[in-house]
């Protein structure tokens, strides 16, 4: 073994017998890992990543911290402490490490997209809009990102941009009950009706689970417009009998269903009313 091996060796040594003290690793986990030319930094993300693997995410950020101080740029270590922040339920803290790391690598689509959705969860949809844009840019296949930027859409009242992307993500994955859901919505917030309720009653057909969403539907409704009320339980009263039976459980006690009501009358609603 030539001098300059030696020294590297003697290195590794040290450094494992100091870490081993400082964290309680295995010892040959710990040679393994670590390489005597890395840098600092380095070193530190790589042990940072071990610890978090192995659920310590306190340790974990300690070394993160380490090296993102020493390295402001370093991506791994951004990302990954941020990671640790998430797991410890603190989204503020985690939304400042993955900003970071979003902005130093805006063609990664993981972050942009994990960016995005603490920023939805923090009732931030305006905010978290150009991070699911940057994941749809490069991973537009991505359903998770397909929902995140549907609802940021949605809560941002852009309902025909959120009914969009509802196409498409049903075009590329399939009839799913999320994507109905919300394209039913926005049909409704739009007052296409008709619209609205196919998507409703699609959206039922596949989860029977759901069945009483129409019934929801309706009782907001009525207490929202009751116009729009009566425009939605007279088309599924007359283009899905089957499910006829909704419209009467959305009424209160006494009142009857408003088959064969116009939605230009809306004064014949008051027929039944005690």
């Amino acid at each position: 073994m030539e001098a300059s091996e030696q020294v590297s060796e003697k290195q590794r040594e040290t450094m494992v017998d100091e870490l081993q003290e400082m964290y309680s690793l295995d010892e040959e986990l710990l040679k393994a890992l670590i390489d005597p030319h890395d840098e600092d930094p380095v070193i530190y993300c790589k042990l940072g990543t071990l610890l978090m693997q192995q659920g310590r995410l306190d340790d974990a950020l300690q070394c993160l911290e380490d090296t993102v101080n020493s390295r402001p740029d370093y991506f791994e270590a951004l990302f990954n402490g941020g990671l640790c922040h998430l797991h410890l339920e603190k989204k503020e803290q985690a939304l400042i490490w993955f900003s970071k790391a979003a902005a130093l690598k805006p063609e990664d689509w993981q972050v942009q997209y994990v960016t995005g959705e603490i920023l939805l969860n923090l009732g931030r949809a305006e905010e978290a809009l150009p991070y699911f844009r940057g994941a749809y840019g490069v991973h537009p296949a991505h359903f998770e990102t397909l929902q995140g930027l549907t609802i940021a859409l949605f809560s941002m009242e852009r309902f025909e941009e959120a009914a969009c992307i509802c196409d498409e993500t049903m075009r590329v994955h399939g009839t799913a009950t999320l994507p109905l859901q919300l394209k039913g919505d926005a049909m409704l917030a739009l007052d296409r009706y008709e619209e609205a309720v196919r998507c409703h009653i699609d959206l039922c057909r596949i989860d029977l689970d759901s069945r009483d969403f129409v019934v929801s539907r309706l009782q907001i409704l009525k207490n929202r417009d009751k116009q729009a009320h009566d425009a939605y339980a007279e088309i599924v009263q007359k283009s899905y009998p089957e499910f006829a039976a909704f419209v009467k459980s959305s009424l209160p006690a006494g009142k009857k269903s408003c088959s064969g009501c116009s939605t230009n009358q809306p004064q014949k609603e008051k027929r039944g009313d005690r």
